[in-house]
Parts: C-alpha cells; structure tokens; sequence
C-alpha cells in the first residue's frame, strides 16, 4: 500500500508541475518574453545569412587580388616583388596567390 501511495503522490506532483508549467506558458508576461526571443533570433539569422553573403564577396575579392598578382608574375616580376607593388605583405600575397586558383598552386 505504501507504495501505490508514493506513486500516486509522484503522479499528482507530475500532473501538477505540468498544469503550473501550461499557466505560466499561457501567462501574458511569457507571451512577451517569447515575442523578444523570436525576435532576437530572426535577427540572428538575419545577420547569419548577411555575414555569410559578405564572406562570399569578401573571398571573390580576395580571389581577384590574386589574379593580379598572377598576372604580374606573369609579366616577369617574382612573387615577392609582385606582393611589394600591390602593398601587401609576404603572408597575405601568398595567401591571394593560392586564392586565385586552387588547383594551379606554384611551390
């Protein structure tokens, strides 16, 4: 018998927590609350989406500056006198240099 009772207690204490947990969800102060965290996640997504379109731009311009570079050691200068005309350092030059085409990269 005792234990059907503490079961039974446990069942009310469940069925009671889920009715609090329903009111406060129905409550005005919670319908507000919800309304700013839609709010701040549409938002958020927002900026997802923007930032992944400015990380697309921002990689083809890179990739362009590449192609420049490519083409001015095309024209006979090296790598690094290349870098020096385009105001660039050694590391970023490189890294443009192997931007512009990956599947042609010069050791």
């Amino acid at each position: 018998m005792g234990i059907e009772t503490s079961k039974a207690l446990r069942a009310r204490r469940r069925e009671s927590n889920f009715r609090i947990a329903r009111l406060i969800a129905q409550s005005p102060a919670n319908a507000a609350r919800q309304a700013h965290i839609d709010d701040a996640v549409r938002l958020a997504k927002r900026r997802v989406a923007s930032l992944g379109i400015a990380q697309q731009t921002l990689t083809a311009a890179e990739a362009e500056i590449g192609r420049a570079l490519r083409r001015l050691t095309a024209l006979g200068l090296n790598r690094n006198e290349a870098y020096a005309l385009a105001g660039l350092s050694r590391a970023l030059g490189r890294r443009y240099f192997d931007l512009s085409s990956p599947t042609e990269r010069n050791p």
